[in-house]
């Protein structure tokens, strides 16, 4: 066994820091399974054995069941440390090739932190991916107190474009606000007087940085 716990730790990245590298850990501790034929049964006694400490502190919460399954405690992880779509999102965006780290390793870990983001957002198709993507840029488009709104709205999973612009001309209705009414993004504030100067899209300062956009 421990031979074996020595083999997948090579073959695997350190545990994360931070949040958003959970996903990749498991990825490559997942491939190091593969290659190295572990049997399921031995699976969560070398996670644990590369957790430490961490594994100590989810034990206490756990229930025996759950610390024999390693699908069960791998989501226990995930529950206790699993970044929010919006953090994943602004780590793939703000992605930088590490030190040593060659183009394909990079594009591997961008993809698998891709992919983390649309798990995290329940996307399993093009069309909803589509829908994703519009609808994250609807939200960076409005000002600060409509977007606050549609959040909190939101909860914990996200709206669709024909949602999120219902919801906030509902807002707008409620609140005596007029439609011809523009915001500028750069400075986060509107004028009540519906007289703000329209500043064109590629003028604007968008909360997104040219390295950070979609496309």
């Amino acid at each position: 066994l421990e031979t074996l716990i020595k083999s997948v730790k090579t073959l695997t990245i350190s545990v994360p820091s931070k949040p958003e590298s959970w996903n990749l850990f498991f990825t490559s501790l997942e491939k190091a399974f593969v290659i190295k034929n572990v049997p399921e049964e031995l699976k969560v006694e070398i996670l644990f054995n590369l957790l430490g400490e961490r594994a100590a502190h989810l034990v206490v919460y756990a229930n025996a069941e759950e610390i024999k399954d390693y699908p069960k405690v791998k989501a226990l992880i995930l529950k206790e440390f699993q970044p929010t779509p919006e953090a994943c999102l602004e780590t793939f965006l703000n992605a930088k090739r590490s030190k040593n780290e060659n183009h394909m390793q990079f594009a591997s870990r961008l993809r698998a932190t891709w992919d983390f983001f649309c798990e995290l957002k329940n996307v399993k198709d093009f069309e909803t991916l589509n829908e994703l993507i519009v609808s994250d840029r609807l939200l960076s488009a409005l000002d600060n107190e409509t977007r606050s709104y549609v959040r909190i709205k939101q909860l914990d999973t996200w709206l669709k474009p024909r949602q999120i612009a219902e919801l906030c001309d509902n807002w707008f209705t409620s609140k005596g606000r007029n439609f011809s009414e523009l915001y500028d993004n750069s400075v986060n504030n509107r004028n009540p007087n519906g007289n703000t100067k329209y500043v064109p899209p590629p003028l604007r300062k968008s909360p997104f940085t040219r390295e950070n956009k979609y496309f």
